[in-house]
C-alpha cells in the first residue's frame, strides 16, 4: 500500500476535504516529549527485552553493534531514510484505523488490521535475502502474525493519544524498522519471535494497568480523537 492509494481512496470517499484532513495529520508534531520518547525508543526497548529473555532461555544472541561514533550517525540516518520511504501508515493509521475503530471499536480494529497488515507482508516471506521490501524469508509466520496484532494495539494507543498524528505513526513505524535493523534480531527464530510477542503483551498490560481503558471507549467515537481541527502544533490530549 503506497502513499497514493489511501489518498486516492480518501478522494473517492470524501473529495478534497477528506484528502486535506488526511494530509494535515502528517503535520501534527506537538504531542509532548513523552510521546516523542515512546515513538523513538519503545520498539528498541521491546527488542532488548526479547533479547534478554532469548539469552536467559539458553539461546545464543547475535553480536550487538560496536559502540562507536559512527553508530549514532547510522541509527539517525537509518531512522530518517526508512521513515521517509515508508508510506504504509497513511493507509493503515490514516485511512483505515479511524473508520474501523469508530464502527467496530478498538479490539476488533486491532485484530482486523493486524491480520490485514500481516497478509500485506506475505509476499516478502518468500523473498530470498534483503530487498527494498525487507525480505522476511524464514520468519515464522504465526509468530509474526501474533506480534503484528499486538503491535497494532500499540500503534492505536499512540495514535489515539497524539490526536491522530500520522507523523508520529510514521516515525513509530520507522523506529521499529530501525531498531530491528540495528540491534541483533534473530528473525528466523520462532523462539525469539514468540518472546518478542510476550514482551509486547507485557507492555500492553502495563499500558492498560496505568492508563485504564476509558481512552479505548472514547476513541471508538472518532470525533473524540479529532474533536479539534488537525492543526500542527496543538498538543495532544492524554
Amino acid at each position: 500500500m503506497g502513499r497514493r492509494s489511501p489518498v486516492i481512496t480518501s478522494a473517492a470517499v470524501g473529495g478534497w476535504p477528506e484528502v486535506r484532513n488526511l494530509l494535515k495529520r502528517l503535520l501534527i508534531w506537538r504531542v509532548g516529549l513523552g510521546w516523542w520518547a515512546i515513538t523513538i525508543f519503545l520498539s528498541g526497548g521491546i527488542i532488548l527485552g526479547a533479547l534478554g529473555l532469548y539469552a536467559l532461555s539458553g539461546n545464543a544472541v547475535p553480536p550487538f553493534p560496536t559502540l562507536e561514533p559512527g553508530l549514532l550517525l547510522n541509527i539517525v540516518l537509518t531512522f530518517l531514510v526508512v521513515s521517509l520511504v515508508n508510506g504504509e501508515e497513511i493507509g493503515w493509521r490514516g485511512f483505515a484505523l479511524p473508520r474501523l475503530q469508530s464502527r467496530y471499536g478498538i479490539p476488533a480494529t486491532v485484530l482486523v488490521l493486524g491480520i490485514i497488515e500481516t497478509l500485506f507482508h506475505l509476499p516478502i516471506f518468500f523473498n530470498n535475502g534483503a530487498s527494498d521490501a525487507g525480505g522476511q524469508n524464514g520468519t515464522p509466520f504465526l509468530a509474526f502474525l501474533a506480534s503484528s496484532v499486538v503491535a497494532v494495539f500499540l500503534y492505536v494507543w499512540v495514535y489515539d493519544h497524539t490526536r491522530g498524528s500520522l507523523l508520529i505513526a510514521t516515525l513509530l513505524h520507522g523506529s521499529m524498522n530501525t531498531w530491528a535493523g540495528i540491534l541483533p534480531f534473530p528473525s528466523t527464530s520462532p523462539t525469539f519471535f514468540w518472546l518478542l510477542t510476550v514482551v509486547q503483551v507485557v507492555v500492553v498490560a502495563v499500558v492498560i494497568l496505568i492508563g485504564g481503558t476509558r481512552w479505548m471507549q472514547l476513541a471508538s467515537d472518532t470525533r473524540q480523537v479529532f474533536a479539534r481541527p488537525a492543526t500542527p502544533g496543538v498538543a495532544a490530549g492524554t
